[in-house]
């Protein structure tokens, strides 16, 4: 049996087996390197693991109240390249559109016309034509002003939907 105190450290730190606690900072940090992380098993095929580590970014996103963040638009678009690769298209869509309303609140119209794409290609796949339509020429808009040489991709994309 313990004493009063035994064990217990100085005051101030965390009880044996306890997580220190961790700065706001640090914890956004965290979340924003589990959502590349995410980003990068996706890439290398591992689509499950990416799946947990960009759900786990997300919940402290949320835990952060810091889900306006390009970190956290990431980890929602990673969610929904995933899906599409399983052809889960209603959960990528879902995540993409989600990504789409974080990435609005950023200056970061490049990756906002990129998603676009992207969840233009999950409407026309599903035979939602006008609405890939429109995210298509809302891309169009962007690519246009900063990267001409990428409109074409969206141009072709928009003649195969006549």
């Amino acid at each position: 049996m313990r004493t009063a105190g035994e064990g217990r450290g100085r005051p101030g730190d965390p009880a044996p087996g306890a997580s220190p606690q961790r700065t706001s900072g640090e914890q956004v940090r965290e979340s924003s390197f589990l959502a590349s992380y995410g980003r990068a098993n996706h890439l290398a095929g591992e689509s499950e693991r990416a799946i947990e580590l960009c759900l786990e970014a997300h919940a402290l996103f949320v835990e952060l109240a810091h889900t306006g963040s390009i970190a956290a638009s990431t980890a929602y678009e990673t969610l929904g390249d995933v899906y599409v690769k399983l052809g889960r298209y209603a959960e990528a869509a879902g995540h993409l559109k989600t990504s789409i309303r974080m990435l609005r609140h950023t200056r970061d119209t490049y990756t906002l016309a990129a998603v676009l794409v992207r969840l233009a290609k999950v409407h026309m796949a599903t035979g939602e034509r006008e609405t890939a339509r429109d995210l298509l020429g809302e891309a169009l808009v962007s690519y246009e002003k900063q990267r001409p040489e990428e409109a074409d991709e969206v141009r072709g994309l928009l003649s195969s939907l006549d």
